[in-house]
């Protein structure tokens, strides 16, 4: 819905899907080994993942044109033609990244990979998901992989330093966020710790 949405250019549609790729994509991360047929996990995933740099383009650019509008206010009393050529330039990307986004979604492949998502979701983890020793495995293997990340997270966090560089600041903060989609996708069946 969101990326039929994102596709006509509503801005909070865009961010929207981006972040729901994120979070499936680290579902299905979380529970690449319980997940059958692997292969269908791997095409949702990777499919995924190409739709969201593409809407993490979109919503880049959409914000360097708040920026540069902001900025342009300021200077109103001066000569904004620099302004009124970045804002094209950045007009122009979106426009072809929008149109990339449109081709996609106008794809059988697209189709395709929704279909899948639908399925995978409705079909939970495995066909043998049902008993209850098998969800007691699951809730076994979720808080492993909580326990992983989250020592990661740590390994990580000790090891800044007092003025680290942004790239390494933005790697951290990615990490945090799939570690809270985890605890978001973990806390309806783990309890309010993991919330």
């Amino acid at each position: 819905k969101n990326m039929r949405k994102a596709a006509v250019g509503d801005s909070e549609a865009v961010h929207d899907a981006r972040v729901a790729s994120r979070r499936i994509r680290t579902a299905i991360s979380a529970f690449q080994d319980c997940i059958r047929p692997h292969k269908t996990a791997e095409k949702v995933s990777k499919g995924l993942k190409k739709q969201s740099a593409i809407l993490g383009i979109i919503r880049n650019t959409d914000v360097c044109l708040e920026l540069l509008v902001g900025l342009k206010g300021l200077f109103s009393g001066g000569n904004n033609l620099i302004f009124e050529k970045l804002e094209n330039f950045f007009i122009d990307a979106k426009e072809r990244r929008m149109d990339e986004l449109r081709r996609i979604i106008k794809k059988k492949k697209f189709s395709s990979l929704m279909r899948k998502l639908r399925n995978f979701i409705r079909d939970g983890l495995s066909a043998e998901a049902g008993d209850s020793a098998d969800f007691d495995a699951y809730l076994k293997y979720l808080k492993a992989a909580l326990s992983v990340r989250v020592k990661r997270l740590d390994k990580e966090f000790a090891s800044l330093d007092s003025e680290p560089p942004d790239t390494v600041l933005h790697r951290f903060r990615i990490n945090c966020k799939r570690a809270r989609y985890l605890c978001e996708f973990a806390a309806p069946v783990l309890g309010k710790r993991y919330s």
